[in-house]
């Protein structure tokens, strides 16, 4: 059958796409969820933030043997997915063939809201474009902001230049569910404080869940015009991940030909 493959860059990112997880395990959808960093800035790990992402996915019904922790396993910190983007690339190469049939990948969108969901998603059209078998890619969106100034930002903003969104209405039932999953995540309090005025804005009118299609032959400049949400914060400057982006890339090239000529 199927499966189903999750790319998130951190611990409680999956608040983005709750939806969708949900709809699989409804629907008996094989899937996986897998974190690409460890989730702190040494690359130790974070238990605490761990604990809590892997309590709200059970009480969507995901098992524990359906996650993995590349992101902890390779020492990955936060804020450094784009230094580490080959380890990463081969490990999930590894983990596509062991599960074998992964038709889908979800991810984070390419938005400049934090320079490790860009990495990802950039690592993601990789994982796409060197497959053997056709997979198709699905982006969600978290946090951006085009035209807004200092830490102010967008959620679950699409933006045009990714491509066709695609929107899934989500049932009052649901939305209490992800409401009250929320505020498991409390070592992120702060964090929260800041998003959760958003996502109940969003929840009460918008009631629903966006993707928008990856295209694996993009190219990668600036997500949008001006300063990115990560260069306003002072996360990361776009030249540095673009930088890694363009090193990896040209590990890719010289690696495998297939990657020069492969059609989608």
């Amino acid at each position: 059958m199927k499966k189903s493959i999750f790319f998130l860059a951190h611990y409680d990112d999956e608040f983005g796409i709750y939806e969708d997880i949900r709809i699989h395990i409804a629907n008996k959808i094989p899937l996986h969820i897998v974190y690409l960093t460890s989730s702190s800035f040494d690359g130790s790990g974070n238990k605490i933030r761990e604990n809590e992402s892997l309590s709200v996915l059970k009480k969507l019904g995901v098992k524990r043997s359906q996650i993995s922790f590349i992101g902890k396993e390779l020492s990955i910190p936060d804020l450094a997915l784009k230094e580490n983007l080959i380890n990463a690339f081969i490990r999930c190469k590894l983990l596509i063939k062991k599960l074998n049939n992964v038709n889908t990948i979800y991810t984070h969108a390419y938005e400049g809201g934090h320079p490790d969901h860009d990495a990802l998603n950039f690592l993601c059209s990789k994982l796409i474009i060197t497959n053997k078998s056709k997979i198709d890619g699905l982006q969600f969106p978290l946090y951006c902001g085009p035209g807004l100034v200092g830490p102010f930002f967008y959620l679950f903003k699409p933006l045009k230049s990714n491509g066709k969104v695609t929107k899934k209405k989500i049932k009052f039932k649901n939305i209490r569910l992800y409401l009250k999953l929320i505020f498991i995540y409390k070592s992120q309090f702060m964090t929260f404080l800041g998003l959760f005025p958003f996502y109940l804005v969003h929840m009460i009118f918008m009631k629903n869940t966006i993707t928008q299609r990856i295209n694996p032959r993009r190219t990668y400049i600036k997500p949008h015009k001006g300063r990115l949400l990560y260069e306003r914060r002072g996360m990361e400057k776009f030249e540095n991940l673009r930088l890694r982006m363009n090193e990896f890339e040209s590990w890719l090239k010289k690696l495998s030909k297939p990657y020069k000529t492969k059609k989608f």
